[in-house]
């Protein structure tokens, strides 16, 4: 994981097992995998407005 984890790692006891973003060769997102006891998440993020994912964004806020 880079140093940079997001911030909701520390308050909710959450371990960081896997990142994928530009410094790993995906241009187009951000993407961490979160842990918690048995719970995993994967959160991603576009790192550009034009992106499909800001659409799905965009649609959700809307809803």
């Amino acid at each position: 994981m880079p140093s940079r984890q997001p911030i909701i790692i520390k308050p909710l006891s959450v371990s960081g097992l896997a990142y994928a973003g530009p410094e790993t060769g995906v241009r187009d997102r951000a993407s961490y995998v979160l842990q918690q006891g048995k719970i995993r998440i994967v959160l991603t993020t576009p790192l550009h407005s034009d992106h499909s994912i800001s659409d799905h964004i965009k649609n959700m806020a809307m809803a």
